[in-house]
Order: C-alpha cells, then structure tokens, then sequence
C-alpha cells in the first residue's frame, strides 16, 4: 500500500545502512531485507511520537477548556452590569453584592459537592452522581473540566438572583445559592452531560439507561443551565410577591388620612396610662383608609403598595441606568462565545471545525433573536396601545433570548435553522414576558422569559431543525435529526420535549419547596419599612450614588427593641429614586 511505501522510504533515510536489498530474478517481485533491530526502532520513534502527540493534544484541550470557563466567568461581569442597570437606583450595590456571592459560593459548593452530585464515580445511577466529594478522586488533567462546568453552575445561580431582587433577604440568598449550585443544578447536568445520565447522549448504556436512542441534545445547556436558572427564578418570583412602589392617592383620600392623623393623635393623648400597648394601638386605628399615612401633625407621607395595585405606577419600576444594561448585554454576547464553542470540550481533531460552526450559529442566533424580540414587541404595542415604538429593553432581551434558544442546538443545527430560532426565540420572550405581567408575577430582570421560556424553546427548536450530518459531526451518530431533516427521519423531537418538561418540574418545583419554608419561617423577604428605604441602605451596604437623593452613604440601623414597634428607621426614610430622576 501507499502506506507502507511511504514508511520504507522514511525508513531508508533514517536507517541506510539497512537498505533493502533487491534481486530482479522475476519482473514483478522484489524481496526486501529489513534487520529486525532496525524494526524494532522504527516501533519505538513511532510510539514515542503518538506519546508526544498525545500529550500536546491534551495541553490544547486543556488550555481551551480553561480559556472558556475564563469566557464563561466574564458572564457574570455582564449579568452584574445588567442587573445593576435594571433595577431601581436604591437596590444597585445589593445586587452587585449578590452577583460577587454567587461567584465565591457556588466554587466552594461545586468543589465539596456539587462536582460529585454531577459526574460522580463510575458506581453512579441514572439520577445522581455520589463520588468525587472535595475532588478527591480527580485526575490531574481533570480540573480544566471541573473549572468549565464550575463557570456553568455559577451563571445558573446568577439567573435566579434578578428575579428576586429588591425584595430577598441576605440570609435566604446565601441558602439558595448553595441549594441551587450544590444540589439542584448538578442533578439537572448529571440528567444530561454525565457519563451515566437517565437522558445523556454520552451515556453508553453499558452501565446505566437511557431514555431515547441518543439521549437529549442539549449542546451547551438551553435546558440544562438556563432552564435550570429560569424556572428556579419563576419559583422565586412568585413566593416573593410583587415589589413595592409609591402609591398614587386622591385628595379625598389625603384628607381623610389627614383628618384620621389628627384624631389618632387626640385619643392616644387621652389614653389612660394603664392601657397596653397593644390595647391603644386599637384604640388609636381609626384612619378609614390604613393604605393613606399621614403624621401626626396631617403632614403627607409616601404612600407605598404593591406593584400591579391600582394606583401603583409602573414606570418607577423602569430600569435604572440603560447603558450599564447594554454594557451587560455585549459583555453576555461575548461570553456566550465560551459558553457554546468551547462546549466542545476539545479543540483538536474535528472539534475545531465544530467549534466554528457552534460560532456562527451563535452569532446568528443572537442577532436573530434581537429582530424578532423588537418587531414583535412593535406590533403588540401597536395593537395594544395605538402607537408604534422601538423598545431597546425588547431589543437587549431578544438578544438574549436568541442566545438562550440557540444554545442547545447550535452544533446540529445549519445557519437558516439558527436564523429561525433565533427569531421565533425572540417573539417567545416578548409574550412570556407579556405573560407574567398579566399573572401580576414581578420579574424584575425577565429571567424566567429570557430563560426559562427561551430555554424551553431552545431544546424544542432541536427537535425540529436537527441536522443527520451535524450530529454525526457533534455526537458521532447519524441517525437522530429533527423533523425538518425529514430524509433521515424525525425522531428526536419526544426526546427533547420529555427532557424540558422534566427540568422545569424538577428545578421549579425544588426551587419553590426552598422559598416557600423560608417564606414561612419569616426568612425570605425583608420588611416592607426596609423595601421602601431601599435595601441598599437597609441591608447595611450604603447607597451606590454616594451623592444620590440626598442620602450619601449614611448606613440604616433597623431597631428591635419593642415587638410591638416592630422595625422602624433609624432616621427619615428617603423614597425609592424612580427611573426619571437624574443621577448626580
């Protein structure tokens, strides 16, 4: 063969003095005298070079997966510059403390735990990973691996953190973050990525099941990371309750306030000294309208209540400072470029080539996903309110939800399939979004439309627009595609929505099991007198805007010392800055 001609030739230049010696006694055979000394060298360089080439191979891989959990980890710079930009300019330095915590809390927890719950041992069942605790069976070149998937859980806990801003307590933070990154996401991934997950495409079935013929395609985790967050911010949503704003009053109502001030004023002067406490609050209480405050002397006072109550306005909720959101959304965009190209998990061999498909489908998906996110949000204004608008908010989240969509997909999928789901993820946003303000549920970053709707969507775009040659290329199996590929069959499609719903059951309702005792055990939302001071200042952390509505960095120091006077402020409470007043 050509083969072996060419490795005599080689041979013969390296080893002359062994040159094959050749008679012509007949025309078509030549008879070859290779020394077996000079045989056995041969093997040797030849072993010796597969041993170098494989080590370099395995510093690439290695350099790459470190190179993208750094891409990966610059995300949450991005989440923290969104967020930071989205919610009102008196929670700013509580979220950003949050987005730092996520960070330092899920390492510790993804080192002690959370790794064994996710890959595990080879002793593993379908549903949980049990080995590995502290890394302590890791390889050496193991831990670039751990590192990327650390960067992935991180960025799940993140997700959860917008959705409860403004309202959720320190202490509940920290105990969902090491639930989420310790437990409920590293379940989800072992479901999907391990090597002995119930619906893992690289689960080889010889030690444990797999539901489907190849298991769920979720390339960089649509569902498994992102599905994972956004539910588990649904559920946070939800047992917080909607946040608290100003409330517009009528002047009847501000008179009678007023009048109901002055009277309460005259009978607790008139109390007699033996009364409880309690006993003259109920004698005082007689403001017809308990929503309507007014001091003693009838003075106004800022009337607060719920978002989505009638005189509420929903413009105070308005973000902020829209450039830092925009600074996050690039910085997310290019970040997303860790998240799915370097999912690979290799850049030698053909994963190169995969890995720059996975960008462009990327890129597509993204921009995509910003179009259909804007043009449908025109056109529902436009029928809603009689008026055309571009919205950047609609913009920014289309973008993405168009990178949340294609994340599953985008090593199977060609450019004109990333295109439609990009698109299609970018109208899913703009009504999950509609959704919840119907449902009154108070998502102050939209992270379970952007997230969780988009996520969902994602595994489901998998099932339809799948390529046989993409997953060949991807997975190493030809014969799993969607329905679109048509030819080759569309079986993948049961598989994909069987996973979703499953990964929103399980972290949803995990999530929600978590706020709901913390709710009950008074843990999880801070005082209403706190929500109105805002809880940069009632948290202890100090105002962002040093020179911001007049308050400086002056600290609030809650005082307790009365169960009956409950949490009062320590000075005069300054109001929530809404999203028209200028920054200093």
């Amino acid at each position: 063969s050509k083969a072996t001609v060419s490795v005599l030739n080689w041979f013969e230049t390296r080893n002359p003095e062994t040159k094959p010696k050749t008679t012509t006694n007949h025309p078509t055979m030549i008879t070859t005298d290779i020394t077996l000394q000079g045989l056995e060298s041969l093997q040797a360089q030849v072993e010796q070079l597969k041993g170098s080439q494989t080590e370099m191979y395995s510093g690439l891989n290695n350099a790459w997966l470190i190179f993208g959990a750094a891409l990966v980890f610059l995300m949450q710079a991005g989440f923290a510059l969104l967020e930071a930009g989205t919610v009102r300019a008196s929670s700013v330095s509580n979220i950003l403390f949050k987005n730092c915590m996520d960070g330092v809390i899920s390492a510790i927890v993804f080192w002690y735990m959370g790794w064994a719950f996710y890959m595990g041992t080879d002793k593993d069942n379908s549903f949980i990973g049990s080995g590995s605790f502290f890394l302590d069976d890791m390889e050496r070149g193991d831990f670039s691996g751990w590192l990327f998937q650390w960067a992935f859980a991180a960025a799940a806990s993140t997700i959860v953190s917008g959705a409860v801003a403004e309202r959720c307590r320190l202490g509940a933070f920290f105990v969902y973050a090491v639930y989420l990154t310790g437990f409920v996401y590293p379940v989800v991934a072992h479901w999907g990525w391990s090597n002995c997950g119930w619906a893992s495409a690289f689960n080889d079935r010889s030690k444990c099941h797999r539901f489907g013929e190849i298991g769920v395609i979720d390339f960089a985790g649509s569902g498994i990371v992102h599905m994972t967050g956004g539910c588990a911010a649904l559920a946070g949503a939800i047992a917080l309750g909607p946040r608290r704003g100003v409330k517009s009053v009528t002047a009847e109502e501000k008179d009678a306030a007023k009048k109901a001030a002055v009277k309460n004023a005259t009978v607790a002067a008139e109390a007699t000294p033996e009364e409880s406490g309690l006993e003259r609050k109920k004698s005082v209480l007689v403001n017809p309208n308990p929503e309507v405050i007014a001091d003693e002397e009838g003075a106004e006072k800022a009337v607060y209540d719920y978002r989505f109550k009638p005189g509420v306005s929903d413009g105070q909720f308005n973000p902020h400072n829209v450039p830092l959101q925009a600074l996050g959304v690039f910085i997310l965009w290019f970040g997303w470029y860790g998240f799915n190209s370097v999912s690979t998990l290799a850049i030698t061999g053909g994963a190169g080539k995969v890995a720059s498909k996975v960008s462009a489908t990327t890129t597509i998906g993204a921009a995509a996903g910003g179009i259909g996110a804007l043009l449908f949000n025109r056109v529902l204004v436009a029928f809603k309110k009689r008026e055309k608008t571009w919205d950047i908010g609609s913009l920014m989240n289309g973008i993405l939800g168009g990178l949340v969509s294609i994340t599953a997909g985008c090593a199977v999928m060609e450019p004109y399939g990333a295109l439609v789901t990009g698109v299609i993820g970018g109208m899913v946003y703009v009504g999950a979004s509609a959704m919840l303000q119907g449902l009154e549920i108070d998502d102050p970053l939209d992270a379970f439309p952007v997230h969780g709707a988009c996520g969902f969507w994602g595994l489901l775009a998998v099932g339809i627009f799948a390529q046989s040659k993409n997953v060949e290329a991807a997975y190493g199996v030809s014969s799993t595609t969607g329905f679109y590929d048509t030819a080759h069959g569309g079986n993948q499609f049961d598989v994909q929505l069987a996973f979703g719903v499953c990964v929103a059951l399980w972290s949803g309702g995990m999530s929600y099991i978590l706020f709901f005792v913390l709710d009950r055990l008074g843990w999880l939302r801070v005082p209403a007198e706190f929500e109105e001071v805002g809880v940069d200042i009632s948290e202890g952390m100090g105002n962002a805007y040093s020179d911001h509505a007049g308050v400086g960095m002056v600290k609030y120091t809650p005082e307790c010392d009365d169960e009956d006077a409950g949490n009062a402020p320590a000075q005069p409470a300054a109001a929530p800055v809404g999203p028209s007043e200028p920054i200093a």
